[in-house]
């Protein structure tokens, strides 16, 4: 774990040092990028938002079905019946010994959306052109850590269906 770490750390540092774009075929500036959104942040929250509700069904089918460099789909009945899936098992846990308290709940919310503002926000600094409207270069696949934690924001015993129902899917 040492030499890992130093091996991150001396990297880092070097990669620091020398200024080299992540897209050179675009007139990508960072530094310029990371100010303004600092000087005016509405601006990129209103920028990343506007991403999220634009492109937010693409994120969704890519955390499920594109495969590849994001050029292989898989069927939409699939993506659909996936989802729908998944939001049942959510929904309709049985176990009364997994409580969800508000908390929990609000914590959870909290570090899914800081996340979000995240990758957002290193996807614009490092590969959106710079003074741009919308952020370039997010794929689903960077939410897939974020399915756990949505899941257990969304779990409530409120939905319970009768006791080893899902047992015998």
């Amino acid at each position: 774990a040492v030499v890992t770490a130093a091996a991150l750390a001396l990297a880092m540092a070097i990669a620091g040092a020398v200024d080299v774009s992540m897209r050179p075929g675009a007139p990508v500036d960072q530094d310029r990028q990371i100010q303004d959104a600092l000087a005016n942040p509405l601006r990129a929250v209103r920028i990343f938002a506007g991403d999220y509700l634009a492109r937010g069904d693409r994120y969704m089918a890519q955390i499920v079905g594109q495969l590849g460099w994001l050029d292989i789909n898989l069927p939409k009945p699939f993506l659909w019946v996936s989802l729908i899936l998944l939001g049942l098992l959510v929904l309709f846990d049985t176990r009364q010994g997994v409580e969800v308290r508000p908390w929990q709940r609000a914590l959870l919310s909290g570090m899914v959306m800081a996340t979000l503002a995240l990758v957002s926000a290193s996807q614009y600094a490092l590969w959106t052109p710079y003074g741009a409207d919308s952020v370039e270069g997010i794929q689903g696949r960077y939410f897939i850590p974020l399915a756990p934690a949505a899941a257990w924001i969304l779990h409530t015993r409120g939905f319970a269906a009768r006791p080893g129902l899902l047992d015998r899917v």
